[in-house]
């Protein structure tokens, strides 16, 4: 069950979306690297990030981190990646950390959302499409074939 953004939150089964919070910046590391181990984020890299223009949201429940979503916006926007802890997976965090970084590359005026994803996780591959992305293309990337997904935003 998702809460509203300036909702409380009632028990442990709901969780809310918002922008990150110094105090969640930890969590957001461990959580990244158990999810893009190859990023081997710091705390320095995540505020470099931060710094640069990374928007960073985090879905919360009862005080814990439980997945966040970072996006890159610059000429277009650019998901950079979504995770989710596992006991947290198929309630919708996912989704409404997705449908937060819509809706802030649509308050900044982009016009689309394009992300990388691995072609071997299919089940990454099959969530973004039913969400509205489609293959722009296959490349090689550092970490194998990676599709570039695209998702045109309404304005």
């Amino acid at each position: 069950m998702r809460l509203e953004e300036q909702g409380a939150l009632s028990d442990c089964d709901a969780f809310r979306i918002r922008r990150i919070r110094e105090s969640d910046k930890e969590a957001v590391i461990a959580l990244l690297n158990e999810s893009f181990p190859h990023v081997g984020m710091t705390r320095r890299r995540l505020e470099e990030r931060i710094a640069r223009g990374a928007r960073f949201f985090v879905a919360e429940s009862c005080g814990e981190v439980v997945g966040f979503a970072d996006m890159w916006v610059g000429r277009s926007a650019c998901l950079r990646g979504i995770s989710v802890k596992q006991e947290w997976r198929r309630k919708g965090v996912g989704g409404a950390l997705l449908n937060r970084a819509i809706v802030e590359a649509k308050r900044l005026g982009k016009k689309s959302i394009w992300l990388k994803v691995q072609v071997s996780n299919a089940e990454a591959v099959r969530f973004y499409k039913e969400r509205g992305f489609f293959v722009k293309r296959e490349e090689e990337g550092r970490f194998g074939r990676m599709y570039v997904m695209a998702r045109e935003l309404e304005t």
